[in-house]
């Protein structure tokens, strides 16, 4: 019997938000993308040259493989006893199901089904992600201060106040209904539960060395990667502003307005690379599409994995 409260899921306001953030954005870039010369975008391409092509491909892959090097050592380190292939070969299903799987099944799902048909502790396997996307946020935090002096560049600080306005709303008193209150205490609640998580490896703070090393091996080949980009584009900045300005992007891109980020990333690549890095729009767009395109590509080796898991999931479910 189907569950009734199926269609209510379907219609849930957090997934129309996501469905319809995802339309915007994308009927957004396909009108940006019809202002342009694709022409010119394709010239931009192969202006890169193959050598760092292949380079910039190299570099995104060894970044993936970190990934799976941080999620094993977070693992080893909660006292889960996996071996590192099981840990690869989940981090890279995950990594297609973020990139061509609908968000109703999304990449941690797929890595926590497979975690716990591998016979793992369900509960400390996904502490062990929540964990993981910690990790990958203080990493990326630490390299947002290389971007301050181009926000202070094209901002005033009267628009920096958003955040304390909202704090100030939320501690107001007035209707509990208020959806700034609504969303302060949905926020209360998730910090609470990261807490509950973190509790697992800060008892043991030398276990959350080895992922962080792995975090910045990550981060400092992804970055590279856009910077080899940009450097065959001849519109080259400097690697700690790359990283800065990704960093830019990664937390924009968490908002859950998009399904995947489909369409919020792009356009968040063409803000901060454009608005702020000085990079041309033609450039920033073509950058936009081709590390979309190159990072698909790098996450196809899951689907080798992925049908297995998602028939056993459907099978247990």
């Amino acid at each position: 019997m189907n569950d009734p409260s199926e269609g209510t899921k379907k219609l849930s306001p957090g997934r129309l938000i996501r469905v319809t953030g995802s339309l915007v954005a994308v009927g957004l870039l396909a009108w940006l993308l019809t202002r342009q010369d694709w022409r010119e975008i394709g010239q931009n391409v192969a202006e890169i040259g193959l050598p760092r092509f292949l380079l910039a491909v190299g570099l995104l892959m060894l970044s993936r493989l970190a990934i799976s090097f941080r999620w094993y050592a977070l693992l080893r380190g909660a006292g889960q006893q996996v071996t590192y292939f099981s840990s690869l070969r989940l981090t890279f299903a995950g990594l297609f199901g973020n990139n061509f799987l609908p968000s109703t099944i999304g990449g941690d799902g797929i890595r926590l089904a497979g975690a716990i048909q591998a016979g793992w502790n369900g509960a400390v396997a996904a502490a062990s992600l929540v964990m993981d996307r910690l990790v990958g946020i203080i990493g990326m935090a630490a390299f947002l201060p290389f971007t301050l002096p181009r926000v202070a560049a094209h901002y005033q600080a009267g628009n920096l106040v958003l955040g304390p306005v909202l704090c100030m709303a939320a501690a107001a008193p007035g209707n509990e209904q208020n959806p700034v209150k609504k969303l302060w205490r949905k926020g209360w609640r998730v910090t609470q539960r990261i807490w509950e998580t973190i509790v697992l490896w800060v008892r043991r703070p030398q276990t959350l060395v080895l992922p962080l090393v792995f975090s910045f091996a990550h981060m400092v080949s992804m970055f590279g990667t856009l910077w080899v980009i940009l450097k065959g584009l001849n519109d080259p900045l400097t690697f700690w502003e790359v990283g800065g300005l990704w960093g830019m992007v990664y937390f924009i891109t968490l908002l859950p307005i998009s399904i995947g980020g489909i369409g919020l990333q792009e356009w968040a690549v063409l803000f901060t690379f454009h608005q702020l890095g000085g990079v041309s729009e033609a450039h920033s767009l073509t950058l936009a599409l081709l590390f979309r395109t190159l990072m698909m590509f790098a996450s196809l080796p899951g689907a080798v994995f992925v049908p297995g898991i998602l028939k056993k999931r459907k099978k247990s479910g």
